[in-house]
């Protein structure tokens, strides 16, 4: 019998539920799509992990690795190999043509790579063997030295031949950006060049593989990390995925998990507003059913296999198309990473998302079922119900499992406690903004009403009489809207300060790693315009009493590039305190104000302990300074009295300025009379960050398309169902002499000051996101105004006007015995 009510109904009501079906169906697309694509990467990070960070464990540091310590004997001593690595910036020179380039430098040994291969073009097999002088390069580094392979090149004062050029080094994801192109060599081969590097930047990595027949234990990875943390070294492991390998796609998947949660919330609230629309269709139906005595447990049963059918259909369907849209994204993807990326199991995907539908339409559909025990066929018909404050409270309760479930969706796909949880919250409280929102906008009108025009105050009345469905349809079409304008306003902000964070005034020429005894004849080369700052590497231990090096924020716990001097360089400027220069104080240093906040603020007078070339120095901050970073000068976030540092080793990084043919002539000189020193054109950088800028960009508009086609036909699908619950109002309206062309009119003007209210709250809320993320995530300065949104909402509002008056139309076409009927 139930079955039978349940087929009857569904035949019955399948137009109300065909937009909470359409509802589901989109959201389920871009749950399987985005599920799709994270699940894929993150498998293939976990599955590459020991090829992309060179080893099971690998230790890097700007110092030797020593081996002696206990710790690290014995998981050599387990490992199955070891390869140890030197990295370093050079210049080599073309004996023929007497043409030099820069290039990074790894000298290896003869078992690297320890997994994965290095592929090089033609054919060409890697082959690491002693004494055999071989070099093999990018080949840009071929067009800059005007070389081809079998040449011979010089270093210092060996010569070594080009053995092949490189297609795709194994573990690449790992390095980083390089403005040089890369030449890999032996170690023992290297230190035939006979350079004296010592006090350039240079990088020390230990790869270790695992040995499978005596694998790590738990125990010592976790005192391995420990003694890297404890010696300033950077500790990698491959069992922790893709954490210590990329750091830049957890922002790209928090971003994904973000844009998720807001489509998922837009889904959800039009479910819950399309099933209050549904479910008063069946108000008739459910009171007859109790009449002829069905138990309110059976018509809970009936109803929520109907809602579950559609929940779960919708969902599997959804996700099989987003599945497949993902997996057929991937081969472009594999392109663009050089690594092939496997697809997942669609049908694993689509399950996922079909319980995600069932359960999401059932805890939304879930107050009204519960009210079903108190409710008598009397009140039902009445449309009547208890609205006592308590029964508010019971209703709210019943409201939940909603956010219950998003919170569990969203973990799913991000693996993040923390991100699930402020993105539920914080979806939930700018909703309940919203709705608090609507109703004061509404509220305040309607008691102005009066001074409009009659169609416009008949508009203001109709949606304060509607009610709660007013401030639902409106607080969800500016959920949607905020959805759009949000990616708008935050990628305008990411190009526009990460233009300008390159200015156009650069200086023509970056040079590197200048020694102490080299300055005064690399001065001359550069001429007038040389420019020099000493830079000392260290990390910072201590502010006061609270360790730094326990921070998650990886812009503070890194080692940094410090300098000293007493003059003050231009664009900066003292905030607060006392220049050490000026007031000839000792011991001192001064703290860029934006990373002072970033370490949880320093005050003048605090005291600081840093770790520099084996030593722990303590100092007392005696000011606080400001650089200008868009002025393309280095700037330093510490920079401390000469008595504290001057008597290190350091190098010097310079800036000269010129035309191309001056620079030209700079680079050839100091190619030739010092190796070691490393020119670089702007130019370069700024054409790489550029292409950097471009592919970021890419992905987030990417991820965020989907968002945007959803919140766009949440907005119609609301719209339309707005207009086609207000058929009822127009027997009301006809009742009062008002002809169709006015009621058309009335509700043409009441969407469209819907979606003139929502577009401009969101431009307004939009903006106010991205000056918070500006401020507390990406240290931007400059807060840019998108005018895209305005694009948007003119072009939604004009497609709005068009769709309400088809729709409106063909409502008060309807002859008034077919609407009473309806009624």
């Amino acid at each position: 019998m139930i079955f039978y009510f349940i087929t009857t109904l569904f035949k019955r009501s399948y137009k109300y539920l065909l937009l909470t079906f359409l509802s589901i169906l989109v959201g389920s697309f871009l749950f399987g799509s985005v599920l799709g694509i994270t699940k894929s990467i993150s498998n293939y990070f976990v599955k590459e992990g020991k090829t992309l960070i060179g080893g099971d464990i690998v230790l890097s540091a700007p110092r030797i690795i020593l081996e002696d310590n206990e710790i690290i004997k014995n998981i050599i001593s387990k490992s199955y190999k070891v390869s140890r690595e030197y990295g370093v910036q050079a210049v080599f020179k073309n004996t023929l043509s007497s043409s030099t380039s820069v290039a990074s430098v790894r000298a290896v040994e003869s078992n690297f790579p320890l997994y994965g291969e290095l592929e090089l073009e033609n054919k060409t097999v890697f082959s690491l063997i002693e004494n055999e002088n071989k070099v093999y390069v990018e080949k840009v580094f071929l067009d800059k030295i005007n070389a081809k392979v079998g040449d011979i090149i010089t270093l210092g004062i060996a010569d070594y031949k080009i053995a092949g050029i490189i297609k795709k080094e194994p573990d690449a994801v790992s390095l980083g950006i390089s403005f040089t192109p890369k030449v890999i060599m032996l170690l023992s081969d290297f230190k035939k060049s006979g350079l004296d590097l010592t006090q350039s930047r240079a990088t020390y990595k230990l790869g270790i593989k695992e040995n499978i027949n005596n694998l790590f234990t738990k125990d010592e990875l976790e005192k391995t990390d420990k003694y890297a943390k404890e010696n300033k070294i950077r500790f990698d492991n491959s069992t922790d995925g893709p954490n210590n390998l990329v750091r830049g796609l957890s922002s790209v998947q928090t971003f994904a998990g973000i844009v998720l949660g807001i489509a998922l919330f837009l889904v959800v609230v039009n479910i819950v507003a399309n099933l209050s629309y549904v479910i008063s269709k069946f108000r008739k139906t459910i009171a007859i059913l109790k009449t002829f005595g069905a138990t309110s447990g059976q018509i809970q049963v009936i109803y929520i296999s109907i809602l579950g059918i559609i929940g779960l259909v919708a969902g599997f369907l959804g996700a099989i198309f987003g599945a497949f849209t993902s997996n057929s994204f991937l081969p472009i993807l594999s392109k663009f990473l050089e690594s092939k990326i496997e697809s997942v199991s669609i049908l694993s995907i689509a399950i996922l998302s079909g319980f995600m539908g069932l359960f999401i339409i059932v805890a939304s559909a879930l107050p009204f079922l519960l009210s079903l025990k108190k409710i008598s066929p009397k009140q039902l018909l009445a449309t009547v119900s208890d609205k006592s404050n308590l029964n508010y409270i019971k209703s709210t309760v019943f409201y939940l499992p909603i956010p219950i479930l998003l919170f569990s969706f969203l973990y799913i796909i991000s693996k993040d406690l923390k991100l699930s949880l402020y993105s539920v919250l914080g979806l939930i409280g700018i909703f309940v903004f919203f709705l608090i929102l609507s109703f004061v906008v509404i509220k305040i009108l309607y008691i102005f009403r009066n001074k409009f025009p009659l169609i416009i105050s008949s508009s203001i009345s109709s949606l304060k009489w509607r009610g709660v469905e007013t401030i639902i349809i409106s607080s969800s079409i500016m959920t949607a809207f905020s959805g759009i304008f949000i990616i708008s306003a935050i990628e305008k902000n990411i190009v526009t300060n990460l233009n300008q964070n390159i200015a156009n005034s650069a200086p023509g020429l970056y040079i590197v790693d200048i020694n102490k005894s080299q300055l005064e004849k690399v001065k001359i080369i550069g001429g007038e315009t040389f420019k020099e700052y000493p830079t000392i590497r260290g990390r910072l231990l201590k502010v006061n009493d609270r360790d730094i090096t326990i921070s998650t924020n990886g812009n503070v716990t890194r080692e940094l590039s410090m300098t000293y001097r007493s003059n003050l360089i231009p664009g900066e400027k003292i905030l607060n305190g006392a220049w050490h220069g000026d007031a000839k104080l000792k011991n001192a240093v001064s703290i860029d104000n934006t990373f002072a906040d970033d370490v949880g603020g320093v005050n003048v007078g605090d005291t600081m302990q840093v770790f520099v070339q084996g030593l722990n120095i303590d100092v007392t901050v005696t000011s606080i300074h400001a650089g200008e970073r868009s002025a393309s000068t280095p700037f330093f976030y510490l920079v401390f009295s000469p008595d504290v540092l001057a008597n290190f080793p350091a190098s010097y990084f310079a800036t000269v300025s010129g035309d191309n043919d001056y620079l030209k002539r700079v680079e050839g000189e100091l190619g030739i009379q010092f190796p070691n020193v490393i020119p670089i054109q702007t130019g370069k950088i700024i054409d790489t960050v550029s292409k950097l800028l471009e592919n970021v960009i890419s992905v987030v508009k990417l991820i965020g398309i989907p968002s945007l086609i959803l919140g766009l036909i949440l907005i119609m699908v609301m719209t339309s169902q707005s207009l086609y619950e207000r058929r009822r109002d127009v027997l009301i309206l006809r009742a009062f002499g008002l002809t169709k062309n006015k009621i058309i009119k009335l509700f043409v003007i009441e969407v469209s000051f819907i979606i003139l209210l929502a577009s401009a709250v969101s431009y307004i809320i939009a903006h106010a996101i991205a000056f918070t993320l500006n401020k507390f995530l990406f240290n931007f300065e400059t807060l840019a105004f998108s005018i895209t949104p305005i694009y948007i909402s003119l072009s939604i509002l004009v497609i709005i006007i068009i769709f309400a008056y088809i729709i409106s139309n063909s409502i008060v076409k309807s002859s008034l015995k077919n609407m009473l009927a309806e009624k």
